[in-house]
């Protein structure tokens, strides 16, 4: 009785067997899009590398920092990242704050000292030009 059972029919186990490769075939291009995308983020670094050496040798350029490597450069950009956090920037800030003001200031003094005379003057220009015409 037990290996007459449906559960253990040759049908149903094809049937299983084929639904497991239906999966294992849906898995595995899962995975080889996934290997490719890596693979193409593994080799864009140093074809980028290579073009830059090709545009250099094309340029004839003397300047040795663009022929470093790829790690050479990331860690000079790491450091400079590292330098930046490191650095005070709230007095520069304030210094900053501080020009804003003092240049909003005289802003509103050159208005006074000539938007309003000179605004006046415009006026008077329309006043004679009116009583001329």
């Amino acid at each position: 009785q037990h290996l007459l059972s449906p559960q253990r029919a040759p049908e149903r186990f094809l049937q299983i067997a084929r639904e497991n490769l239906d999966t294992l075939v849906t898995e595995m291009d899962e995975l080889l899009t996934r290997v490719s995308s890596y693979i193409n983020i593994f080799w864009s670094p140093a074809a980028a590398n290579e073009d830059a050496i090709k545009l250099n040798e094309t340029l004839r350029t003397q300047d040795k920092t663009l022929e470093k490597s790829l790690p050479e450069l990331q860690s000079e950009a790491e450091g400079m990242v590292i330098e930046m956090r490191n650095r005070e920037l709230s007095m520069q800030e304030k210094i900053a704050q501080d020009e804003l003001k003092n240049a909003e200031d005289l802003l509103d003094k050159v208005k006074k000292l000539f938007g309003e005379p000179s605004e006046k003057n415009e006026g008077l220009k329309n006043e004679v030009r009116d009583k001329l015409a």
